[in-house]
C-alpha cells in the first residue's frame, strides 16, 4: 500500500517559543528558528505539497511540531 500526500499543515512560530525552551536550559535563536521553519515550508512546497500555515498558539509554545 502506498500513500500519496498533496497537502501539508504547518503552524507559525509563536513568540513564546524561546521562553518555553529557555526554562528547560535550551537557547533558541528566534531568527534562525524562523529561517529553518521557512526552509521547511519551502521544502514541502518543492515536494509538490500545498502548504497551509495556521496561526501560532501561544499556550502551546512547541506547537510548530504538528506533524
Amino acid at each position: 500500500m502506498s500513500l500519496a500526500y498533496s497537502r501539508a499543515l504547518c503552524r507559525a512560530l509563536p513568540a513564546s517559543y524561546r521562553a518555553f525552551y529557555a526554562k528547560r536550559g535550551v537557547t533558541i535563536d528566534m531568527s534562525r528558528a524562523a529561517q529553518q521553519l521557512t526552509a521547511y515550508g519551502d521544502a514541502l512546497r518543492a515536494a509538490g505539497l500545498e502548504l497551509t500555515t495556521v496561526s501560532p498558539d501561544e499556550s502551546f509554545p512547541d506547537c510548530v511540531f504538528i506533524e
